[in-house]
């Protein structure tokens, strides 16, 4: 799901108007050519991908295109990829917490 917004706000961001005209180059820099190297060697999207749905980190909270459906659109995507980063970390950090607890017993 986070793919698939992350394609609709690049090529928005790309080819359709927006209020973020001046600041494009950086956004498309920063969070869609940007990566970052993970512990398994593998390559990642790293902390401005995710900050752009935990924050608005970017293109802001005032990000508008010329359509108001494609707008109220990106605001509930950008909402749900949120609600399900913040679900997994705090999977991620119950499961850190019960390990570090089996630890202290042992």
């Amino acid at each position: 799901m986070e793919s698939f917004v992350l394609v609709v706000i690049y090529h928005a961001l790309r080819y359709l108007p927006h209020n973020q005209t001046e600041s494009t180059l950086y956004i498309l820099n920063n969070v869609f050519t940007h990566r970052e190297r993970l512990p398994d060697g593998e390559y990642g999207g790293g902390e401005a991908r995710r900050n752009l749905f935990r924050n608005n980190d970017y293109i802001g909270h005032d990000f508008k295109l010329t359509s108001d459906p494609l707008d109220r659109w990106i605001e509930a995507a950008i909402a749900a990829v949120k609600a399900w980063i913040e679900s997994e970390l705090a999977k991620s950090n119950r499961k850190a917490g019960l390990r570090s607890m089996a630890g202290e017993r042992a």
